[in-house]
């Protein structure tokens, strides 16, 4: 769950209990969950339940984790600012606009942690930067809103009049939510 939500699974520990106030204010929504693997795919788990709160499970996950960033156009990785835009790197690469949709400027943004309210992008040539770096990604293509229905090539056949521009939306503090590399 920590990976799915961005989060780094070195670290990360749980426990049970009832120990918040709040509890009782939420439904309880998974029951029987069982995973093979780190990865939330390989989970199952029923939505009806035999629990009460005393079972409600806390997590301890990692640090944020997200290979993408986008930076301003000297460079600098953008973290401030109601809406963050600019050009979108992905391991220190540019990602190209083959294939790229809205679906996977949200699922980008879901994966940096930002909001899906606001999400845009445009695509071209606009900074003398982008020369700087190498095209990572191509034929970015999501079937979501979430990485993980994400698809993409590493190898590319485009330029940097293709790279990607996003702007991602904050609204109070960043989200980590729901999200998968």
């Amino acid at each position: 769950i920590c990976r799915e939500m961005g989060f780094s699974v070195v670290g990360a520990s749980w426990n049970s209990g009832s120990e918040w106030d709040i509890q009782d204010n939420y439904n309880i929504g998974l029951d029987d969950v069982s995973c093979s693997s780190t990865y939330w795919s390989s989970c199952t788990y029923i939505t009806s339940h035999d629990c009460s709160h005393s079972d409600d499970i806390f997590l301890t996950c990692g640090q944020p984790v997200s290979v993408f960033r986008l930076v301003d156009s000297g460079g600098a990785t953008i973290t401030q600012g109601g809406v963050n835009s600019g050009l979108l790197l992905a391991d220190g690469n540019t990602v190209c606009d083959d294939s790229f949709s809205d679906n996977a400027a949200a699922a980008i943004c879901r994966q940096m942690g930002f909001s899906l309210v606001g999400v845009s992008w445009t695509s071209g040539s606009k900074w003398g930067i982008q020369d700087n770096y190498n095209i990572g990604l191509d034929n970015v293509d999501c079937s979501s809103t979430y990485w993980s229905s994400c698809t993409y090539s590493t190898s590319h056949n485009c330029a940097h009049s293709e790279d990607i521009f996003l702007a991602c939306k904050i609204i109070g503090n960043n989200i980590n939510s729901q999200s998968q590399y």
